[in-house]
């Protein structure tokens, strides 16, 4: 199953080589040019995909291959420096190696080369000398990133700079603060170093891990897998359980070989623990659904009224947590940006291409025609007009055949002229066309991006959870509200009763709405949040069998007492 982990090191000198980790991670033979040496390795993982470089917009010249990369940055950071941070992902198994490969590729877009690193990245699995069986499998991806930001030289050129930059401090005046002269008389101002770039802070790296996470989500859900992962801790996602800890080569070495490590009998003490803890959170949450069921009505003349009310709280409810979601997500306007972005304008592209050629050809075609075309007209009402036409002296020394001749052709071309032109209007409606189709797809796929982004960001949200629960209930109700209106009917139709029984049911719904507007009572309060949290199973709302438990129908029967009642009143008075 798809589970959660992400961690990050970093590769500094003497003892690690920027170069070497590359070799090793892509299978390459890679030149180290600070040693002389040819870094390759061969008992490594099983390398699913070698991967390559995925390069920021702006490169420094030079860089085109993992050599020139890492042999650069060592080159910079000298022998005692940092040179990358290393990154080990594990990729989910529900997801093909194509898959894996796109989600690799689109989190590196986001959280990667978006924010102006290199990343150098491959896939591996376990070695098949190591699994234990077909099915142990531990694919993974290793990522390297840079650590200096790439910065714009005087000249223009792109080349990668320093990691910390220099600022001048300040007095609360805003003047610079002097601490004496140098030998040559210059002032000198007191400074310190910040980083250059916020890639060291915590808040970066917790950006980067929820970044794997989403990533990873939206892959499995177009995957069409219900698997999910989440970046948080167990204590950030309210659970009581105790973590387990990494066993590590040794460990998972000896737990292969069948020995016991003290590692893996620590893990196992856990899940035991966790497994009990679990069992007991289930018993009570069993114990707490079974409280808010026992305190629903389950008697008719009870219940419809408890139902309606139950309907009114739970909209209320649905459009408070709506209108507090959307203050939290952004504008519908930057869903619509980003979906444009993304969506691809190949075909749109092509099309708009097409008809602007189309569309030119057209009018080159109708002015060269035009001109022609008048040339022609000119021609045949002057030079070879009928009356022009040479007579039997023509026809002796054959001036009448040249002129017919000539008369025809120009007939025929402009016949023809007409029949280009007609071809070409014909060609440029298709493109036209065509682009109009293809500015409508586009529109449709942006808007369809723009629902899905919409509603995976509403997902997402605690609000977007509790009104998926609020819905499903709401359907559940709705339902049996529907059963009781059409069983009543049918019923209070056979005894000619039913407009009673619709006014019965009006006032019924007007009260339980008044009643919405009250505080709720203490089992109605419970059951709300049962439903909000996730604790109660939408279908425990409805009744178990079907008609046996409305068998008496108290309701209608207590409709038809009060409107006798009412007219014993009035006929007393």
């Amino acid at each position: 199953m798809a589970q959660y982990h992400l961690s990050c090191s970093i590769k500094s000198g003497p003892k690690s080589s920027a170069v070497a980790a590359s070799a090793y991670i892509s299978g390459e033979a890679l030149f180290d040019d600070t040693d002389g040496l040819t870094k390759k390795y061969r008992n490594t993982e099983r390398i699913l995909d070698s991967g390559g470089l995925v390069l920021p917009q702006n490169v420094p010249e030079g860089i085109h291959d993992r050599a020139t990369l890492w042999n650069a940055i060592e080159g910079l950071d000298g022998l005692h420096g940092q040179y990358c941070r290393s990154w080990d992902i594990a990729l989910p198994h529900e997801l093909s190696l194509d898959q894996q490969r796109a989600l690799v590729l689109d989190f590196i877009d986001r959280e990667i080369t978006s924010r102006g690193m290199i990343a150098d990245w491959a896939i591996h699995d376990k070695d098949e000398n190591k699994k234990s069986s077909p099915t142990d499998q531990n694919i993974h991806v290793h990522i390297m990133t840079t650590m200096r930001p790439i910065v714009q030289d005087r000249l223009g050129k792109w080349q990668f700079g320093k990691k910390w930059r220099s600022v001048t401090e300040r007095d609360s005046s805003g003047k610079a603060i002097c601490i004496g002269r140098d030998k040559r008389g210059h002032k000198r101002y007191k400074k310190h170093n910040v980083p250059a770039t916020d890639w060291n802070e915590k808040a970066t790296l917790l950006a980067i891990r929820k970044g794997w996470a989403d990533a990873a989500n939206e892959a499995l859900q177009r995957a069409g897998s219900d698997a999910r992962i989440d970046h948080r801790s167990n204590r950030e996602r309210g659970f009581p359980y105790v973590p387990t800890i990494h066993l590590g080569p040794t460990a998972a070495r000896m737990e292969r070989e069948g020995q016991r490590s003290q590692r893996g009998d620590y893990n196992r003490r856990v899940r035991a623990e966790n497994q009990r803890l679990e069992n007991a959170l289930d018993q009570l949450k069993e114990l707490k659904q079974d409280l808010v069921v026992a305190e629903m009505p389950w008697k008719l003349d009870e219940r419809l009224p408890w139902l309606f009310e139950l309907q009114e709280r739970l909209k209320n409810k649905k459009e408070t947590l709506t209108k507090a979601m959307g203050q939290k997500l952004p504008s519908d306007r930057k869903f619509i940006l980003w979906a444009e972005r993304k969506a691809s304008r190949e075909a749109l592209i092509a099309a708009r291409t097409a008809y602007r050629s189309a569309l030119q050809k057209l009018r080159d075609v109708e002015q060269n025609a035009t001109k022609r075309t008048d040339e022609i007209d000119a021609l045949l009402t002057g030079r070879y007009n009928e009356k022009n036409e040479p007579g039997i002296w023509g026809t002796l020394n054959g001036s009448w055949r040249k002129w017919t001749d000539e008369r025809k052709a120009l007939v025929a071309e402009k016949r023809d002229i007409v029949a280009t032109l007609d071809e070409t209007q014909k060609n440029e409606r298709t493109a036209r066309g065509t682009l109009r189709s293809a500015v409508s797809n586009h529109k449709q796929l942006v808007r369809r991006m723009t629902a899905s982004a919409l509603r995976t960001a509403e997902s997402r949200t605690n609000e977007g959870k509790q009104i998926r629960r609020i819905d499903a209930a709401l359907a559940v109700v709705t339902k049996e509200i529907r059963r009781i209106n059409t069983k009543g009917r049918e019923r209070a139709a056979a005894t000619r009763n039913e407009k009673p029984f619709i006014k019965g049911i009006e006032q019924v719904r007007a009260a339980g709405v008044a009643r919405a507007a009250q505080p709720p009572a203490e089992g109605m309060a419970r059951l709300m949040e049962a439903i909000t949290r996730s604790d109660m199973p939408p279908a425990r709302i409805s009744l178990e069998t079907d008609d046996d438990a409305l068998k008496n129908w108290d309701l209608l029967s207590e409709l038809e007492k009060d409107e006798i009642k009412m007219k014993e009143i009035y006929k007393d008075i």
